[in-house]
This record gives C-alpha cells, sequence and structure tokens, in this order.
C-alpha cells in the first residue's frame, strides 16, 4: 500500500504489458489451492483465507505493478477479479458511466481499441473491467505526460468567443455572429445557427433537452432548438451588451453590464434582477435551485442566493484586475477564478477566503475549469497550461499547450479531451484518448504540435 505512482515511462510500458496479460487465460493449477503451503508464523493470515469482501477491501490499497504482480500468483484474486477492477476502478475514477459519455464515441473510431459501451445497469457484471481500467489508465497517463494528437477545426471568421462541451457535440460561438454545432469524431459541422445581430459572447448547451441558449453583443439571448436548427424564443436583457449566460432544467441567467437576470426556463418570465456589480459581469454561473456565481470587471466574484432579501451571500476580493473567469463545484465547496492580473485564485465557497494563487499566465487569464484535481487555464499569453491542484502552488502546473497563434478566448475539458478556441479564429482538438493518426495541418507557419 506505500507503493508510488507510476512516474517514468518505462515503468508505465511494463505496467501496460503486463496488464495486457495478466487474467486473460486462469492456469487451472492456480485455480486451486495448492497442496502444500508454506508454514505461517504465529498469529498470520494467508491473503486467501480471508472473506470476499475483506480481500476487495484490502485490495483497493495496492495500486499499478503490485496489483498485477497479484493477479498473476493469488488464486483469489483471479477468483474475485472482476469484482476487484471494477471496485478499483470505481474507488479512482468513480462512475463508468460517465467515462462511457465521454469516450465511447471516440474509441468506436478505432480498430484497436473496443466501444466502451454500457446498454444499462444490468451490463455491468458483463463487462471486462480490467480492460476498462487498463483504458482509463492509459488515458490518465496520457494527461500526466503531455501524450495528445490535436486536430484543427476552422469554421469561424474572427474570434471564436465561446464554447461548450458535451461528449462528442461541440457548440462553439463567434465575432462573426454565428453559432456552430460539430461532430467531433468528423470534425465537421452539424448546423449553423444565425440570428444575432452582434457578436456571440456566450453559449451553453444542454443535450438532454436538445436546446442551448446564446448571448450577444445585440443585447438579446435566444434559446435554440438543436433539432430543428430554430430559434424558439428571444428576450431583450440589456440595450448594451449581454456577456455571459447560463441555463438549467428550471432557469435562464443572463449578465451584461453591472446587472444580472435570472429567467423562468418554462415560462420564460423574469424571476430576478440584481444590480450585481459595479462593472461588466464577464461569467455567470447556476448552481443550487436557488444560487448562483458571478464575476466581473470591478475585480471581484460574488455569491448570490435568491432566497434572501437582498440575495448576496458573500463577496470574494482579492484579485487587482477584472476577473474574466471562474469555475465552481458546490460538493467540494471551490471556486476557481482568472483574471487580468495573471493569476488563478482558489476560493473556499464558505467563506474561508482565498485558499491558493496559481502562478504562470504572463498575461489574462481568459478561461478556467476544473474537475477533481484537474485544472485547466487559457488566456492572453495564447497558452493553455494544465495544474494539477493536489500539488504546491509552486509546483501545480505540468506543463504548457502552444498551439494557438494569438490569444486563446476559450476552453473546455473532458475525460479525454479538450477544445480551445482563440482570436485567431481556429478551435483545437486535444485527443488525450486517439494519439495516432494526427491530422494538424500545418497552416499561416503553425507548429506541429504533439
Amino acid at each position: 500500500d506505500d507503493a508510488p505512482e507510476l512516474e517514468n515511462s518505462e515503468d508505465d510500458d511494463l505496467f501496460e504489458r503486463q496488464l495486457d496479460a495478466c487474467g486473460d487465460v486462469v492456469d487451472e493449477k492456480l485455480a486451486e489451492r495448492p497442496s502444500k503451503r508454506p508454514r505461517l508464523s504465529h498469529g498470520q493470515q494467508r491473503l486467501s483465507d480471508f472473506p470476499d469482501d475483506c480481500i476487495l477491501t484490502l485490495m483497493g490499497f495496492v495500486r499499478d505493478l503490485g496489483l498485477v504482480h497479484l493477479s498473476e500468483t493469488c488464486w483469489r484474486f483471479r477468483a474475485l477479479s472482476v469484482l476487484l477492477w471494477r471496485s478499483l476502478y470505481a474507488s479512482q475514477w468513480g462512475s463508468l458511466f460517465e467515462w462511457n459519455r465521454l469516450s465511447t464515441e471516440q474509441s468506436e473510431r478505432t480498430n484497436n481499441l473496443d466501444p466502451l459501451i454500457i446498454s444499462n445497469e444490468s451490463d455491468r457484471d458483463n463487462m471486462i473491467w480490467k480492460d476498462r481500467y487498463r483504458r482509463r489508465y492509459m488515458v490518465e497517463r496520457n494527461w500526466k505526460q503531455a501524450k495528445y494528437s490535436v486536430r484543427s477545426l476552422f469554421g469561424h471568421m474572427g474570434s471564436v468567443c465561446s464554447i461548450d462541451l458535451d461528449g462528442n457535440n461541440m457548440i462553439s460561438s463567434g465575432q462573426d455572429h454565428l453559432i456552430k454545432l460539430w461532430d467531433l469524431r468528423s470534425l465537421k459541422p452539424l448546423c449553423r445557427f444565425e440570428g444575432h445581430e452582434g457578436p456571440v459572447w456566450g453559449v451553453k448547451l444542454d443535450m438532454a433537452a436538445h436546446k442551448f441558449v446564446s448571448c450577444s453583443s445585440d443585447g438579446f439571448i435566444r434559446l435554440w432548438n438543436l433539432l430543428t436548427g430554430e430559434c424558439e424564443h428571444m428576450l431583450h436583457v440589456s440595450p448594451k451588451e449581454v456577456w455571459s449566460v447560463d441555463l438549467d432544467a428550471n432557469r435562464v441567467i443572463a449578465g451584461c453590464q453591472g446587472r444580472v437576470r435570472v429567467y423562468d426556463r418554462e415560462r420564460l418570465e423574469q424571476t430576478a434582477m440584481l444590480d450585481a456589480h459595479d462593472g461588466s459581469v464577464f461569467a455567470v454561473r447556476l448552481c443550487e435551485p436557488t444560487t448562483f456565481v458571478s464575476c466581473s470587471s470591478d475585480k471581484t466574484l460574488k455569491l448570490w442566493d435568491t432566497r434572501l432579501p437582498d440575495s448576496l451571500v458573500r463577496i470574494f476580493q482579492g484579485h487587482t484586475q477584472p476577473v474574466f473567469s471562474f469555475d465552481v463545484c458546490t460538493s467540494s465547496g471551490i471556486l476557481i477564478s482568472g483574471s487580468g492580473d495573471k493569476t488563478i485564485c482558489e476560493w473556499d465557497l464558505g467563506g474561508a477566503g482565498r485558499i491558493e494563487t496559481y502562478k504562470g499566465h504572463t498575461d489574462s487569464v481568459w478561461s478556467i475549469q476544473f474537475q477533481g484535481r484537474r485544472l485547466i487555464s487559457a488566456g492572453v499569453d495564447t497558452t493553455i497550461r494544465v495544474w494539477d491542484r493536489g500539488k504546491a502552488a509552486t509546483e501545480a502546473q505540468l506543463y504548457t499547450l502552444e498551439c494557438h497563434l494569438d490569444p486563446v478566448f476559450c476552453c473546455r475539458f473532458d475525460a479525454t479531451k479538450l477544445v480551445s478556441g482563440g482570436t485567431d479564429g481556429s478551435v483545437l482538438l486535444w485527443d488525450f484518448l486517439n494519439l495516432g493518426n494526427n491530422e494538424y495541418e500545418s497552416l499561416m507557419n503553425y507548429r506541429v504540435c504533439w
């Protein structure tokens, strides 16, 4: 249980080879209890003598090469292999169904990977859990070691202002007044949406309902139907630019010059209007049923609850320049923001203040997203930076992704990929699952990206 994590490629390659080999064929002799066992000291017990649930718990503390070794030598391990690999996967990465949603279609387009298809809950017992564990392990290793392929998508004239990602569906909006829905398997646009009369600063997908919402400098937010391609509803929010938008199952929220407006999604009636900030509201995010977070050019972030008389719960102050972006996780109580002061700040939603400050960008930070320990940031310095929040702030930056020629306006990621959009008009797909067949073309003196 004290075995260190694998850090170098030789150990990783050894782990992959042994993981491929182990457990495929169960030797009949190993499947039987040996007739001659070594004599045990007083008070000692063999692993094979423990109940199944105890063995599963103990094996959860064994990692990497030690786990593979046990799978080759311990007959009880082999007998419990399906339960053990499943338990190990869940303990490290949580639900496989989330992984399935994010990576199934990507793996289908490669010949050397079986599809990660799970049709329903009962299919769990029929899965090859060792194979699922191996693939997820390799993707996580690729993230750690900066192994990826890059592909480009060109469909906007001018800056790409916003991106949202859901599995292999991505939506992008631009300074050209257009919104495009992309299929990341074919790298081609599925549909384009026209109607805004200015740059489209924000988009947010709801694939379950086949809808998305957008906001623009024309002062309107629009609710679109992905199946018909039509704008179903249009709301005038501000005589000036609407900078940010978000939606959940019941609400739509928009941020404009100094104000935040909340609407009932079904009736499209305004339920709240707050004089939230002293400047432009660059980002808003709905959290729990009555709460949301906003950030602004006034250098602050604010937590709101519409049940309260004045709605304001907490102010987060510390940035010395406008706050352009943030991400929030209410379950962990963490808020992370990026600012024009070149820093990334991690805050405690509960009110304990600033937890950590990450430095590395050489200019304004325009985009922030985090999941667990992984943090992705992008900004005016044309870079995308990958961070490990589990490390000290001075050691948290793992590496930098550099393929954009101009400032990176937005980026989103999931378990297997990252997409980014910049003022150079391009959208780049960084694929950490499928490393071969890099189709990225050299254009305008782009560097070859690996």
